[in-house]
């Protein structure tokens, strides 16, 4: 791996812990609003069985809220993390068609994951949406390109 790759793949690995850090720190907010706890803390509703308390309330759920409210953190920790499965799938099998197929089961992930995130009314949800889409477009266009490329050059 050249050192350029290298210090980009750090970066995005140090992008991912901030960014996870601060998505975290700021959904920590939840605890201290209570009308948001029948819509934002699903997991710990699921985990306790409908009860939510202050002191019971799931890591998790700081996330969601994040993502609901305060969506920037959260679309960073996303495209770091994206680019991070990328990275590897790249250093590990390139010059194999196995590239073209991974690009593409990680793309089905996060259109998938837009699904999910679509029928949120709120804006974070809305932006996370967007980048889900955006993110899972290029590496479906990337997968579609290395894809042809393969085949051609097995054509020569």
């Amino acid at each position: 791996m050249r050192v350029r790759s290298m210090v980009i793949f750090c970066l995005a690995v140090m992008l991912f812990g901030i960014a996870t850090f601060a998505s975290w720190y700021e959904g920590s907010d939840l605890v201290e609003r209570p009308f948001e706890w029948d819509s934002t803390a699903k997991i710990t509703s699921w985990w306790n069985h409908g009860a939510v308390e202050r002191e019971n309330i799931s890591q998790l759920d700081y996330f969601i809220y994040s993502l609901k409210y305060k969506p920037l953190f959260p679309i960073l920790m996303l495209i770091s993390f994206v680019y991070i499965l990328f990275a590897v799938g790249k250093r590990w099998m390139k010059g194999k068609g196995i590239l073209s197929v991974y690009s593409a089961g990680i793309a089905v992930m996060l259109f998938c994951g837009a699904m999910l995130v679509g029928g949120s009314p709120t804006e974070g949800g809305k932006l996370m949406m967007a980048a889900l889409i955006v993110s899972g477009g290029l590496l479906t266009i990337y997968a579609s390109l290395n894809y042809l490329q393969l085949t051609r050059n097995a054509e020569r």
